[in-house]
């Protein structure tokens, strides 16, 4: 297998999973609607190869959800993220915060990638 091969087998996936957000963002998005919800919000953070949304909130905050219904927002909004940021769970990770207007069905998010650095110093001739 060549390097374009790969790539377009890379492209496949992403596109597959392009779709299958897209589609799950539908089916939440008339449930949040049914229950009257008119925003969401989540912190998210991961590093060493694993991650998950930390905590859901939701406008009106009179309004209950079901822990299954707070489980599909939760992993919309990581798939989300994840097509944005493919891998950013790994190694240093990241982490942010997600809002999504759900009546008018626009998100933003605020991702924060971490990594580890360091100074270098070379000395000649001590």
């Amino acid at each position: 297998m060549d390097m374009t091969e790969i790539m377009a087998r890379v492209q496949d996936m992403n596109a597959q999973r392009a779709e299958a957000t897209a589609a799950k963002r539908i089916e939440v998005k008339k449930t949040l609607e049914a229950h009257g919800i008119t925003a969401v919000s989540a912190e998210y953070d991961a590093y060493g190869d694993s991650g998950n949304i930390e905590s859901v909130r939701w406008e009106p905050k009179t309004k209950q959800l079901s822990p299954e219904v707070e489980r599909s927002v939760a992993d919309l909004l990581w798939d989300v993220v994840y097509d944005l940021h493919p891998g950013f769970e790994n190694n240093d990770g990241g982490d942010g915060e997600v809002e999504w207007d759900v009546s008018a069905d626009k998100m933003q998010i605020e991702h924060r990638e971490r990594f580890t650095d360091y100074n270098s110093y070379s000395h000649e001739g001590v």
